[in-house]
């Protein structure tokens, strides 16, 4: 694809390129994910996965990392787009 394309896919929360790495989402990346999407705090969703807030965040900034994005709240939209998750 050419850089227009390329801004194009990413501008429009589109897949793309990073596929790839989408795909390569762990488990536990996904289960955040979905956690949020249904409105859970990092708090609630340590709770809920029997993990720290702490690990948690962590989590979600690698699965934000490969979604090229610094917003969980986008990384659970590129996921639904993806089809990674299913709130």
């Amino acid at each position: 694809m050419n850089n227009r394309t390329d801004r194009l896919n990413h501008s429009s929360g589109r897949v793309g390129q990073d596929s790839t790495r989408i795909s390569e989402l762990t488990q536990r990346e996904t289960q955040c994910l979905d956690l949020v999407a249904e409105g859970k705090s990092s708090w609630s969703i340590g709770l809920i996965l029997g993990i720290s807030e702490n690990t948690v965040n962590f989590h979600l900034k690698n699965a934000c990392k490969k979604f090229n994005t610094n917003s969980r709240f986008v990384a659970v939209r590129k996921a639904i787009n993806a089809r990674l998750i299913n709130p």
